[in-house]
């Protein structure tokens, strides 16, 4: 891990479905903020893919997720967050 290493978040749910339907963006940051504890104020949250399938598949149209996986490979976040 590098020293400037951040926290990141993501998010890429299909609004209305999964076990809570229509769980909004604003909803799944604040979960996500609870859950990264002392990281919450330098956690960068990551859902440019907020709608997409996350099949894999289609994981190439997903360009946010891999970006996040390109930072991890280059040691440039500390914690993933979901």
């Amino acid at each position: 891990m590098m020293v400037n290493a951040e926290p990141v978040a993501t998010s890429d749910a299909l609004p209305g479905r999964g076990p809570i339907p229509a769980t909004s963006r604003e909803f799944q940051t604040d979960k996500v903020r609870d859950l990264a504890g002392s990281d919450a104020p330098r956690l960068r949250v990551i859902d440019a893919d907020w709608g997409r399938s996350a099949a894999t598949d289609k994981t190439d149209r997903r360009e946010a997720f891999l970006t996040l996986l390109d930072n991890v490979e280059r040691g440039t976040v500390s914690a993933i967050y979901a």
